[in-house]
């Protein structure tokens, strides 16, 4: 998100003044991400059982699917912060200073009705879906106890 599309110093300034656009986008892709995850779990079982799909499935197989789930993601991560700590010491400055030379605060409600025009829908959903789940989770753990009975 912090690359420019375009190339200079006026393209890397406009795409941080919009970039919670491209924020929303990558919250959408929140669901290709939870898909592409099921996969490689169910693959690296599938390696580790030796390519048999029937359980039981070994505590070893178990083990090194979690660990190696874990630490893919985990590669990316580091990097990231490598990047934003060494490589982006002054973004938040250099920020605050293109707003402050373009008179704009990087927040406009135009951008926000748009935005809902064509996300709204996907929006709505995933808060609710969201939020449904948190209620029937946690419900069920707060009254884990009266079910037990």
């Amino acid at each position: 998100m912090e690359n420019a599309v375009g190339s200079g110093k006026i393209s890397t300034r406009d795409d941080r003044l919009h970039r919670g656009r491209k924020v929303t986008s990558a919250f959408l892709m929140q669901g290709w991400g939870s898909f592409f995850n099921q996969v490689l779990l169910l693959l690296l079982l599938l390696i580790f059982h030796h390519g048999s799909g029937n359980p039981p499935y070994s505590k070893l197989a178990a083990q090194w699917t979690y660990r190696i789930s874990f630490a893919i993601p985990a590669v990316g991560t580091a990097w990231l912060i490598y990047f934003r700590t060494y490589k982006m010491r002054s973004a938040s400055k250099q920020l605050m200073v293109a707003k402050r030379k373009s008179s704009v605060t990087g927040y406009d409600t135009e951008s926000l009705k748009i935005t809902f025009r064509y996300f709204g829908g996907r929006v709505l959903a995933t808060a609710g879906t969201w939020y449904m789940n948190d209620v029937f989770f946690y419900g069920n753990k707060l009254f884990q106890s009266e079910f037990i009975k």
